[in-house]
């Protein structure tokens, strides 16, 4: 697995804010970057409850499952 394939959302902004012109100066920036966040990490706040986000999970597979049709209701 590549090391970078499981956030490839922050890997895209961290590249697209760095002031970086070449491999080894981006790589710099990544670092330095990844230290003050380590050293000044900000908390994950919740901002919805849990029945909130079943609610909505449950209602977006709703929206996508196609409905079951006779042939599928029998077997």
């Amino acid at each position: 697995m590549n090391p970078g394939s499981e956030w490839p959302i922050h890997r895209v902004r961290e590249t697209t804010d760095s002031p970086a012109s070449s491999c080894s100066e981006a790589e710099k920036w990544r670092r330095a970057r990844l230290a003050d966040r380590n050293e000044q990490p900000r908390p994950f706040v919740r901002t919805k409850t849990a029945d909130e986000i079943l609610k909505s999970l449950a209602d977006h597979l709703t929206r996508i499952t196609p409905p079951a049709t006779k042939n599928r209701q029998e077997t």
